[in-house]
């Protein structure tokens, strides 16, 4: 996968973001841009994806902007209320929550 592709896990800090974030880090989509995003009580955390760190984002229309994929990992709630402008954005939407089923 070339790394100019771009990943964004909503619901980070959920045990589901996590270790889908683990598992992804050690696949051959390793070498993407990830962004992590969460609701308010997540901002700011760090989160080691693959071999660095980052900070958990807030949720905001601008951070789906050259997401080639977004995975829902949260609840199903936080899913409900993101997953359309991750849509507009040209976002794959991978809902891993249930919310979408």
């Amino acid at each position: 996968m070339p790394p100019n592709n771009r990943i964004a896990i909503v619901g980070a800090a959920s045990l589901r973001g996590k270790e889908l974030n683990e598992t992804l880090g050690e696949s051959p989509f390793a070498s993407a841009d990830f962004v992590l995003m969460d609701d308010e009580e997540a901002i700011g955390r760090l989160e080691s994806v693959g071999d660095e760190v980052t900070f958990i984002q807030q949720i905001t229309p601008a951070s789906f902007a050259h997401a080639d994929f977004t995975f829902f990992t949260g609840s199903a709630d936080l899913t409900r209320k993101h997953w359309q402008t991750a849509a507009h954005a040209g976002s794959g939407i991978l809902d891993l929550s249930g919310a979408l089923d």
